[in-house]
């Protein structure tokens, strides 16, 4: 089935709006990153510990940064204790607007991320007005997204030979086979299959054995009158 010059065109338009929010966004958040940067913020711990927000349990990075000081305090023959380690980083305070607004990404962020899995409204697990409101924003993004990213079976409920067809690019796919094979279909339909002949030395007399070397074949020319 192919595509009709409007849908392409129309694909084509979707194609450059996608691009162009992404490149702003991306844009975004480059300036926002260099800003947050020139204020102090370490961005390259910043980074590293947003993204496994919302993906590993706070306790297991926890241990696992201890686990890596312990390794490097070792290692490194570093001698000092966690009273040294941590002096300048002590306060962990938070003012309660700060407070709140982390919470409401968090519930914003598990929204998206249950919207993905599947899951309802009725779902919501919070019960403050604000926090069930961002939750079920975010639902409704993420339930989009997985429309988007899995629109019909998933790849591990496919048949293994259509896995390949399936990843092809969408408009690429074979929907019918080429003339020549047609051909071939046409000509061999009704045919009932040859049996494989069957192989049997009973009742037959086998001939000299022949002897194989490893080396070149010698010739026996006749001799000479």
């Amino acid at each position: 089935m192919a595509a009709t010059n409007d849908l392409i065109c129309e694909a084509g338009r979707t194609y450059r709006q996608n691009l162009l929010t992404m490149n702003s966004a991306n844009g975004t958040l480059r300036g926002n990153l260099k800003r947050y940067g020139d204020s102090g913020v370490n961005l390259k711990s910043l980074v590293r510990i947003a993204k496994l927000m919302g993906k590993v349990d706070p306790m297991d990075v926890v241990r696992q940064i201890s686990e890596d000081l312990h390794y490097a305090r070792i290692l490194m023959r570093i001698e000092m204790s966690a009273d040294d380690l941590f002096a300048d980083y002590q306060d962990t305070h938070v003012s309660n607007s700060t407070q709140r607004a982390d919470d409401i990404m968090s519930a914003e962020w598990r929204g998206y991320q249950d919207g993905k899995e599947g899951k309802t409204k009725e779902d919501c697990p919070y019960d403050d007005a604000e926090m069930a409101s961002a939750w079920r924003k975010w639902l409704k993004n993420g339930a989009e997204q997985k429309a988007i990213e899995k629109p019909g079976a998933t790849m591990a409920s496919v048949p293994r030979g259509r896995k390949a067809r399936q990843s092809r690019m969408a408009g690429t796919e074979r929907t019918q086979d080429t003339p020549r094979r047609a051909v071939r279909k046409a000509r061999t339909a009704g045919r009932p299959k040859q049996a494989r002949k069957q192989r049997s030395d009973k009742g037959q007399k086998r001939g000299p054995r022949k002897v194989r070397h490893n080396g070149p074949e010698v010739v026996q020319f006749p001799a000479s009158p």
